[in-house]
């Protein structure tokens, strides 16, 4: 869909160009019942959205429903999805795992989202990623054998290598 300012002022009625520039930017918050209207609005023109994302960016990102259009891959919504996140948490990082040396927590093709660490103390018996040589482990970190410890019991030593805290896991189904 799409629709200049003005037709969309049209649509919801009762707010000026100024208002919504406003709340594009984030310096005001709609009232709730603008709020209100324009989710109904978009839903209406088959756009999922809430009020939390309209007000935040808080929430999933918003979707087509229309029945005809292309869905977005996996990978492209997985990647809007990360997008979004990595606007409100600084030094995300998002790996595809390449192998399948993170199950049972996540398989080859599955998203890892994490925040590369550089103080390994804050990661203690934390679930955590493991980068080295290319290659994603994940499994709790331990501080008194300064490593990423996998379900199979096999250390990943964050000497040399990146680690930090997972905070996603998007699977491939």
């Amino acid at each position: 869909m799409k629709l200049s300012r003005p037709e969309f002022i049209e649509q919801i009625g009762g707010i000026s160009i100024a208002s919504l520039a406003r709340w594009e930017g984030g310096k005001i918050v709609p009232p709730k019942l603008k709020l209100k209207q324009m989710v109904h609005f978009f839903n209406q023109n088959h756009i999922n959205v809430t009020e939390d994302w309209l007000t935040d960016g808080i929430g999933l990102i918003p979707t087509s429903t229309h029945p005809t259009e292309n869905k977005p891959t996996f990978d492209e919504y997985s990647a809007r999805i990360f997008d979004s996140i990595s606007t409100h948490i600084p030094n995300l990082t998002v790996l595809m795992c390449n192998t399948n040396n993170a199950q049972p927590y996540a398989s080859h093709g599955d998203y890892i989202a994490g925040k590369l660490i550089n103080d390994a103390k804050t990661l203690d018996n934390k679930l955590a990623f493991h980068i080295k040589d290319k290659q994603i482990n994940l499994g709790v970190y331990v501080s008194h054998v300064k490593a990423v410890v996998d379900i199979h019991s096999n250390a990943h030593y964050i000497e040399d290598a990146q680690f930090g805290e997972v905070l996603w896991i998007a699977k491939r189904t």
